[in-house]
């Protein structure tokens, strides 16, 4: 069932009452601090907090979305709350004393779009209105262009929303462990600050630990070292859920009824990926109506909501159209969107002030042609509406749009061109682990992907490979580093205790990305195999795991050391079969390009 969240709208002297008791409580710690006009002081610590959580509140409790983009809602008038999951066990994310009670130290994983800031805000208010805390809410991504310290910046991010006191009483009041700090987006850190903004978070941990750390992001290889977090997963939304955000959605009534009749009857099962993603959910509610066939391939989905947004301009009235103020061809149009994504998204850049989107689309016009420059931005913020302003900042309404843009201008490239570019990112870049650019880019050319970067790795590799040593585990050096085993116990439908073994590889670097999902295309292993008896390795690794019951983890090192595990995973699982493939992918491109010749000859004697 979805889980109900009731939370009422915050008047002024509401929200004053709530801050004047939590501060108050605060302040009995912070007193012994003050020894100068301390009465000054507590009078200024009340007014700041004040200040800073009735705009925080006015900030965080309505929001933008692809279905509300011209005027903001309040979040709880359409918000479903995700299940959450740790450790196998659900937890009622409507309050968030569960969540406290849990551990001071919390990372919310999620993939893109699954609604992790929209849950963290639901966390702020939360907090507000059901604990004796006071929150603070934090957006890492702001910190790209930020000089100080992660402390300096949160700092500087109430400061921004009017708390008035000096830094050093910031710091008296984290010290009381009266605070619950939220800090959205840290998959959003540019690569360069990440290793800083990560030992920055660990310290301040250390220095304030008696408050509440809510981190959100993606998933993340780094915290396996975040060691003192509790690794809570958000869930996608199923059917009841995915169903109740579709009626809150305020939509053209005709539209909405179709549409909901067929995702309870067909679509939520037909189209499982993308209708348990909120955002992906309301991108099929949003062009429903304009196409017959929700798509399989994320890229075609993305170009059918870009066009859809592009040509209604208002997903609440059906038919409706907003003036285009650029006055350029739709292809036009979306190439230099293309281009500006692209632009943006190797420079770190999900947000961007006006003078910096000028700029950015100046450099765009030296290949694009000239176009008023104010009038696409205008036409980016109001009419389609993928970017959206906040304050004198733009950004993107999701950055998945920036992905499916960087993807479609990398088609548009050359063959040298896309070669060179994408091989770069893979070598610099580790968001694109976890980003979804290389698999719309494969889905959109198969052929010209496994030419231009695939077989360039593989080329690459070859020539770096010990022809001495064994060309499996030559190949498991470079794609495997760590790997986890678990051996879970579950009731089947005949009353029986099964097991179902799960095998898991940890990815650290884009290269070995690409790597193992191109080999999923040619593998024939069943990544969900149904329960079957435990082979002789498996029950003998149960035996050297203690059970097995709990998950296991093991580098790449204690693996190669241990025969019985390097052969378990070489000949019975995915990775290793994953393995085996690409150890003879090289060779199969290597034949087919040669076939491809051949069949060209032929044509063209024919």
């Amino acid at each position: 069932m979805a889980v109900a969240v009731r939370e009422t709208i915050l008047t002024a002297k509401a929200l004053d009452d709530l801050v004047s008791k939590n501060v108050g409580k605060m302040w009995e710690k912070v007193a012994e601090n003050v020894k100068d006009n301390a009465k000054k002081v507590q009078i200024d610590f009340d007014v700041a907090f004040k200040t800073y959580l009735r705009r925080a509140y006015e900030k965080y409790h309505k929001i933008k979305t692809l279905i509300y983009k011209t005027e903001p809602k309040e979040l709880y008038s359409f918000f479903v709350c995700n299940t959450l999951t740790l450790d196998g066990q659900t937890i009622d994310a409507a309050d968030i004393n569960n969540l406290l009670d849990i551990s001071h130290f919390i990372i919310l994983e999620g993939t893109g779009g699954i609604g992790k800031s929209t849950l963290m805000k639901h966390f702020f208010i939360n907090t507000l209105q059901r604990t004796d805390l006071i929150p603070i809410f934090i957006e890492l991504r702001d910190i790209n262009t930020f000089s100080g310290s992660v402390l300096e910046f949160a700092y500087h991010s109430i400061s921004r929303l009017g708390f008035a006191l000096e830094e050093k009483y910031f710091d008296y009041a984290l010290k009381t462990g009266c605070f619950a700090l939220f800090l959205d987006g840290y998959d959003e850190v540019a690569a360069e600050k990440a290793d800083m903004v990560f030992k920055e978070i660990d310290e301040l941990c250390d220095r304030y630990c008696d408050n509440y750390f809510f981190i959100s992001s993606r998933p993340n290889r780094t915290f396996i070292e975040f060691q003192r977090f509790s690794l809570i997963d958000v869930d996608s939304l199923n059917k009841a859920q995915a169903l109740e955000l579709v009626k809150k959605l305020e939509f053209d009534g005709e539209i909405k009824a179709r549409f909901l009749k067929a995702l309870d009857e067909k679509l939520y099962t037909t189209h499982r990926s993308f209708a348990s993603n909120p955002l992906l959910l309301t991108i099929m509610l949003l062009t429903y109506d304009n196409y017959a066939e929700i798509p399989e391939k994320l890229h075609i989905f993305y170009e059918n909501a870009f066009e859809t947004l592009y040509s209604k301009h208002d997903a609440t009235k059906a038919g409706y159209r907003r003036e285009m103020r650029c006055k350029l061809p739709y292809d036009r149009f979306k190439y230099i969107f293309s281009e500006f994504c692209f632009r943006t998204y190797i420079n770190n850049q999900f947000d961007f002030s006006h003078d910096q989107m000028k700029e950015t689309l100046q450099k765009v016009m030296k290949r694009a042609g000239t176009f008023d420059d104010e009038s696409y931005i205008w036409d980016l913020d109001n009419s389609i509406c993928v970017i959206c302003k906040d304050g004198l900042t733009y950004r993107f309404t999701h950055r998945s749009f920036q992905e499916y843009f960087t993807a479609y201008y990398l088609k548009e490239c050359s063959d040298e061109q896309q070669k060179k570019i994408c091989v770069t990112l893979i070598d610099r870049d580790k968001r694109m682990i976890h980003d979804h650019i290389f698999d719309m880019l494969q889905d959109m050319e198969q052929e010209r992907f496994e030419k231009n970067v695939i077989f360039t790795l593989l080329e690459r590799k070859e020539k770096e490979i010990n022809l001495k040593n064994d060309r499996y585990t030559e190949f498991f050096k470079w794609l495997v580093q760590e790997v986890s085993i678990c051996f879970i116990s579950k009731d089947s439908d005949d009353g029986e205790d099964k097991i179902k073994v799960e095998d898991r590889i940890y990815i650290h670097s884009a290269e070995q990305n690409c790597m193992i999902d191109e080999a999923r295309k040619y593998a024939n292993f069943e990544a969900d195999k149904p329960d079957k008896p435990l082979t002789e390795r498996q029950q003998k690794l149960m035996g050297q795991f203690n059970g097995g019951r709990k998950e296991v983890q093991k580098t790449q090192e204690q693996i190669l050391n241990d025969p019985l595990l390097f052969d378990y995973i070489k000949d019975e699982t995915w990775i290793g079969e994953s393995v085996k493939i690409v150890s003879g992918l090289y060779q199969r491109l290597l034949d087919k390009q040669e076939r491809q010749k051949l069949d060209l000859d032929e044509l063209l004697h024919e």
